[in-house]
C-alpha cells in the first residue's frame, strides 16, 4: 500500500490531483478577489506617488520665485571686449562707464646668464625667498598725501629754464612713482623730479636763463595739490608739505604701517600706559591711567538683574583720538600735539613748572609703539613715527632693532673722506641721501634685491673703507669694510620689520589669510593645550599672542626679532622638543609655525622655541646646477617660482627667471641668493590693475585698484572682468533680467500643468475601450484638482497691487484646466509695474503675533505660520506642501490609508494561502485513504474468487 500516490487512480482510476485543483480552484475565488482589490490598491498607490511627485515639483517651481529670488536677478550687457561684466543677486540697474588704465602684473625677476643649465653647479648654498615684505622701501599712492585727502588728479603745466613748457596728465597716476615717472618720462623737458621727506623737488637740469615753474593746466588743482605749484629757486622747487601726520592720521599708519598696540577696553579694562605728572624732583605725584580701548559701564537688567558692558566711547582710532582720550584721562592736565614738522607726537603740561614721566602698563608695549616711553619732561616728544615718501624708518631695519646712533667715515678708492651722521630719527632715505651727498661721484641707493643697500664708488685708486667712528651705525647697516677694492658695497638684508602685533590676519599670505582652525601646543614638559582660531576670536597677530600666553602651558609668543612672523617660545624648562601642530584646518600652517623646535634635551632651554618667520630658506648644494635650483625652489614652496630660460645669444644664453605665484602688489617678493651673486633685475613689477569709475574723465572718476584683474562690489552686486585696456570708456548697462523671470514663470506654468495632466490621466476613463484610471472617482485628487485651482486664481493676502489676479500678468486657465503664459501680455505688465508684479507673485511676510481672537475677548495660542502678506506664487507653493508633506500632507494621509488597506488585503491573502493549504492536505489526505480501500476490496475480491476456483 506504500506505493499508492496522488494521481490518476491506480485503483479507482479517478484525476484526483486534477479534482483536488479544482475543488480548491472554486475555494479560492475570495483570494482572487482579495489579489484584484491589492492590485488596484497598489495602483492607486503609484498613481498617488506620481500625482505627489508632480506637485513636489510644482512646489519647486512656485518657491523659485522667493527662493532664487528671481526679482532681483539682474543682467549686465557691455559694448566692447575689453572687459566681461557679470551682474549677480541685487546689482543696482543701471549705465555705468569703466576705463581700464592698467591690468595686473606679476613680479618677476630675471638673473644674468650662464654658460649652461645641467652641468655646472654655481656653488650657492641657500636662496632666501620673502613674499610681501621685507624691503628698505615702499611705494606711497596718492591717496596716503594731504592728510589722506589724496591729490586732485589731472594736468600740469611744467615751463624748464629753457623755455620748454609741456603739459603732464597725472589724471591716471596712481603712486608717487607714477608721478615721477610721468615727470622724469618728458625727454623734452630739461626737468628731474625726485622726493625729499614729505615733499615733492623739481630740479631744472636745462641750464637756461629762465625759471622752472609748475603751474596748474586746464583748469585742474593737481599742482597744487601735489605742492608744487610755483617757482624754483636756484634752480630747484622744492614742494610744499604734502606728507606728514595730521590729527585725522589713524594709529594704524604710524611706524611704517606697523601701528600701535592697546587693550581692546571693556569691562575691567587694563592700562595701557601711564602718565606720572608731577613737580621737578618728583614731588606732588598724581599717576594717570591711560586706556585707548573701549570706554563705558556696567548695566544692570532691572528685570533679570543681568550686567552688562555698554560701550559709551569707542576705541582710539585716530591720533586726535589720542589726544583727545589723553586729555580726557589726565583731566586736562597733559595736551597732545604734532610736532612742528609733522613726523612725531607731543606732550606737554597745561600747569607750568610740572613734569611728564610715560611708563608703560602692565604686560603693554604701547608706550613703545608711541615713541614716548621712559621720558622725563616738561615736554615729552615721541621719536619718529612717520618716515616720509617712498621710504622707511631706519628704526625698522634689523627685524625692528634699528640702526644704533653713531657717526662712521667712509674713505672713497681716490682717498677723499667724508663722516655720515647717523641719529635715531632718521629713514632709509636720509642715511642713504646723506651718504650720496657726502662725497663726490659716490651713490648709496636701495640694492637690486630691495632689502638692503647698495653703495657705488665711483672714484678710482684705492679701495673703499666705511668704518665706524662713534657707536656701530655702519655696522648695524652692514656697510662697514676694511676695504672694498672694486668701489661696489652690497649691506646685505637688512630686514625690514613689515609684521607688527596689529597686523591683520587676512592681510597674510599676499591676502590669502590663514582661515581658522584648531591649533595644539605642547611644551617641553609634554603637558598640551588646544587653541581654537576663529574669525570672531583672532582678527589680529595681537589676538594670537593673547590667546596662546593665555593657555594653560609654557608657551609665549610674541613678535619675532627679525620682524617678519611669530615666535614661539617654551618657558616649561622640560627635555623634550616645543610642538606645534594643527588639529583641524592650517592655521598653525599658515602661519609657518607647524613644526617642532630644534632642540635636544641637553640644550640652553633658550633654544627650545619655533620661529614663523615668513622668509622661506631653500637649501642648496654648492654642486647643484641651474635647473636642479629651479627645482629646489619649485619643491620648497616659497610662493615664487623658478624656471630656466634661454635667450640663445652669445656664451651665456641661460638664466633663472623668478615669478611670483600671486599677481599685483601684494605678491611682490624679496629673493636674497646668498654667496651667488645672480644680478638679477626686475623684469616686471607686481603692479594692481587700474580702473577708473565713473566719466570720460579720468581725473573726476574713482580709481579702483585690484591685485587681480577683477572688481568686485563697486556697484553691488556686479563683477567686472578686465580683458585689455581702453582709451575711452566701456559702457555697461545693468538691467533686470526679465527672460530669467520669465523662464521662471514658464517653469511653474509647465509643473502646474504636468500636476493637472498626471490627475487627469489617472482619472480617465474611455468609453469605448472601458479603460480606467487608478484614481478613477478617487475624490482625493479631486480635492487636489479643485484646491489648485482656487489657489491660482486667488488675490495676494495682504497687498494692495497694481494687480489681483495672475491673469493680469499673462497666466489664464485655458482648456482642461492647464494653464497658458502670454510672454508678450507678462513683459507688458512687468514694464508697467515691476513692483507690482513682484508683488502679486513673491508677497511673503510671516505674522508676528502668537495668539488670535476666536471670539471677542477670547484668545488661543496661534498654531502653525501666518502670514500678513502672501503673493499667488507663495500661496502655491504653501498649498503643495501641505499637500506633499511628509508628516501631515493631505497626500501623506491618503497613501497612509492606502498603505493600511494593502497590508490589511496581503494579511488576507496570506490567510487564504494558509486555509487552501490546509484544505488541499485535507482532501489528499481523503482520496489516499478512498484509494487504499478500494485496494482492499480489490485484493478481496481476488481472493474470494481464488477461493471460488479451487472449491468449484
Amino acid at each position: 500500500m506504500g506505493g499508492i500516490s496522488l494521481g490518476t487512480g491506480i485503483f479507482s482510476g479517478i484525476d484526483s490531483r486534477s479534482l483536488i485543483d479544482q475543488l480548491l480552484a472554486l475555494e479560492a475565488r475570495p483570494k482572487q478577489l482579495a489579489q484584484r482589490r491589492l492590485l488596484s490598491l497598489k495602483n492607486q498607490q503609484a498613481a498617488l506617488l506620481d500625482v505627489n511627485s508632480a506637485i513636489l515639483g510644482l512646489k519647486t517651481a512656485a518657491g523659485a520665485f522667493r527662493a532664487d529670488r528671481v526679482f532681483r536677478a539682474s543682467r549686465a550687457t557691455v559694448n566692447s571686449e575689453a572687459i566681461t561684466a557679470t551682474a549677480g543677486q541685487n546689482a543696482a540697474p543701471g549705465t555705468y562707464n569703466f576705463s581700464v588704465s592698467r591690468l595686473v602684473s606679476t613680479e618677476q625677476k630675471l638673473s644674468r646668464g650662464f654658460a649652461d643649465s645641467d652641468v655646472s653647479g654655481l656653488g650657492a648654498t641657500e636662496f632666501r625667498f620673502e613674499v610681501g615684505g621685507g624691503r628698505v622701501d615702499t611705494q606711497t599712492r596718492l591717496t596716503e598725501l594731504n592728510g589722506g585727502l589724496g591729490v586732485e588728479r589731472g594736468k600740469i603745466q611744467i615751463t624748464d629754464s629753457a623755455g620748454a613748457t609741456v603739459t603732464v596728465d597725472l589724471s591716471k597716476a596712481v603712486s608717487v612713482n607714477d608721478v615721477l615717472d610721468a615727470i622724469n618720462s618728458q625727454g623734452n623737458l630739461g626737468v628731474t623730479a625726485t622726493v625729499q621727506d614729505d615733499r615733492f623737488v623739481l630740479t631744472d637740469t636745462a641750464g637756461g636763463a629762465g625759471t622752472l615753474s609748475v603751474a596748474n593746466s586746464f583748469g585742474s588743482n593737481t599742482a597744487t595739490s601735489l605742492g608744487i605749484a610755483g617757482t624754483a629757486v636756484a634752480g630747484v622747487l622744492t614742494g610744499g608739505e604734502v606728507y606728514r601726520l595730521t590729527e585725522d592720521t589713524p594709529l594704524s599708519v604710524l611706524n611704517d604701517g606697523l601701528g600701535v598696540v592697546f587693550g581692546k577696553g571693556g569691562q575691567a579694562a587694563p592700562t595701557d600706559f601711564t602718565i606720572d605728572v608731577a613737580n621737578p624732583g618728583g614731588g606732588n605725584l598724581t599717576t594717570y591711567n591711560i586706556i585707548l580701548g573701549e570706554l563705558g559701564q556696567e548695566v544692570t537688567d532691572p528685570e533679570t538683574s543681568e550686567v552688562t558692558f555698554e560701550v559709551t566711547d569707542g576705541a582710539v582710532v585716530t591720533l586726535g583720538d589720542l589726544f583727545e582720550r589723553i586729555s580726557e584721562q589726565t583731566s586736562g592736565e597733559v595736551a597732545g600735539s604734532l610736532s612742528a614738522d609733522g613726523t612725531k607726537i607731543v606732550l606737554t603740561t597745561t600747569a607750568g613748572g610740572r613734569e611728564l614721566t610715560v611708563n608703560e602698563g602692565a604686560n603693554t608695549t604701547t608706550a613703545a609703539h608711541l615713541g614716548i616711553l621712559g621720558q622725563t619732561s616738561a615736554t615729552v616728544t615721541s621719536s619718529r613715527l612717520f618716515a616720509g615718501i617712498n621710504t622707511r624708518l631706519a628704526s625698522n631695519l634689523n627685524g625692528g632693532s634699528g640702526v644704533s646712533p653713531g657717526t662712521f667715515s667712509v674713505t672713497q678708492r681716490d682717498g677723499s673722506s667724508f663722516s655720515v651722521s647717523v641719529t635715531a630719527d632718521d629713514t632709509v632715505q636720509s642715511i642713504l641721501d646723506k651718504i650720496s651727498t657726502g662725497g663726490t661721484n659716490i651713490t648709496a641707493r636701495v640694492s637690486s634685491s630691495g632689502n638692503g643697500f647698495e653703495i657705488v664708488d665711483s672714484t678710482t685708486g684705492g679701495s673703499l673703507i666705511i668704518s665706524d667712528t662713534t657707536g656701530a651705525a655702519a655696522a648695524d647697516l652692514g656697510i662697514a669694510t676694511a676695504g672694498d677694492a672694486d668701489g661696489v658695497l652690497d649691506s646685505g638684508n637688512l630686514q625690514a620689520k613689515w609684521l607688527s602685533r596689529t597686523t591683520r590676519l587676512k592681510s597674510l599670505n599676499a591676502g590669502k589669510g590663514v582661515g581658522t582652525g584648531t591649533l595644539r601646543l605642547t611644551d617641553s614638559t609634554g603637558a598640551t593645550s588646544t587653541l581654537e582660531i576663529t574669525d570672531t576670536n583672532a582678527k589680529t597677530l595681537d589676538d594670537v599672542i593673547r590667546l596662546i600666553n593665555g593657555r594653560p602651558v609654557g608657551v609665549t609668543a610674541e613678535i619675532n626679532d627679525t620682524g617678519d612672523g611669530l615666535v614661539l617660545r617654551d618657558t616649561a624648562g622640560g627635555s623634550q622638543a616645543l610642538k606645534i601642530e594643527d588639529v583641524s584646518g592650517s592655521v598653525a600652517k599658515k602661519l609657518n609655525l607647524a613644526k617642532s623646535a630644534d632642540f635636544e634635551a641637553g640644550d640652553a632651554a633658550s633654544l627650545n622655541f619655533v620661529d614663523g618667520s615668513f622668509e622661506k630658506v631653500v637649501t642648496l648644494d654648492p654642486g647643484d646646477t641651474l635647473e636642479e635650483i629651479a627645482q629646489k625652489v619649485n619643491s620648497a614652496g616659497v610662493g615664487v617660482d623658478a624656471s630656466v630660460i634661454s635667450d640663445g645669444a652669445g656664451p651665456t644664453p641661460f638664466r633663472l627667471i623668478f615669478t611670483s605665484e600671486t599677481s599685483g602688489s601684494v605678491g611682490r617678493f624679496v629673493v636674497d641668493t646668498g654667496n651667488l651673486d645672480l644680478n638679477l633685475r626686475t623684469l616686471a613689477e607686481g603692479r594692481d590693475a587700474v580702473v577708473f569709475f565713473g566719466g570720460g574723465d579720468a581725473a573726476g572718476s574713482v580709481l579702483l585698484t585690484s591685485p587681480t584683474n577683477s572688481i568686485t562690489n563697486v556697484v553691488s552686486g556686479l563683477t567686472i572682468d578686465l580683458n585689455q585696456t581702453t582709451q575711452d570708456p566701456v559702457e555697461v548697462v545693468v538691467t533686470r533680467d526679465v527672460e530669467r523671470i520669465e523662464e521662471t514663470m514658464a517653469g511653474f506654468v509647465e509643473a502646474y500643468n504636468k500636476v493637472i495632466e498626471r490627475i487627469s490621466f489617472h482619472e480617465r476613463y474611455n468609453s469605448e475601450t472601458q479603460e480606467k484610471g487608478a484614481l478613477l472617482g478617487d475624490v482625493t485628487v479631486g480635492n487636489v484638482r479643485t484646491s489648485l485651482i482656487r489657489t491660482v486664481n486667488a488675490r495676494p493676502i495682504g497687498t494692495d497691487p497694481t494687480f489681483d489676479f495672475l491673469v493680469q500678468v499673462g497666466v489664464r486657465v485655458g482648456e482642461g484646466g492647464k494653464l497658458e503664459f502670454d510672454e508678450e501680455r507678462f513683459r507688458s505688465a512687468y514694464e508697467q509695474d515691476p513692483e507690482g508684479v513682484e508683488e502679486l507673485l513673491t508677497a511673503f511676510e510671516l505674522d508676528d503675533q502668537t495668539e488670535e481672537e476666536i471670539q471677542p475677548g477670547v484668545f488661543v495660542n496661534r498654531t502653525g505660520d501666518k502670514f500678513s502678506r502672501l503673493g499667488v506664487m507663495a500661496q502655491i507653493a504653501n498649498l503643495a506642501d501641505s499637500l506633499t508633506s511628509s508628516i501631515d500632507g493631505f497626500l501623506t494621509r491618503r497613501k497612509e490609508t492606502l498603505d493600511t488597506q494593502i497590508r490589511l488585503q496581503e494579511g488576507r491573502i496570506t490567510q487564504f494561502d494558509a486555509q487552501l493549504a490546509n484544505r488541499r492536505t485535507r482532501l489528499e489526505r481523503q482520496f489516499l485513504a478512498m484509494e487504499e480501500v478500494i485496494a482492499n476490496l480489490q485484493t478481496q475480491q481476488q481472493a474470494l474468487a481464488s477461493l471460488g476456483s479451487t472449491f468449484g
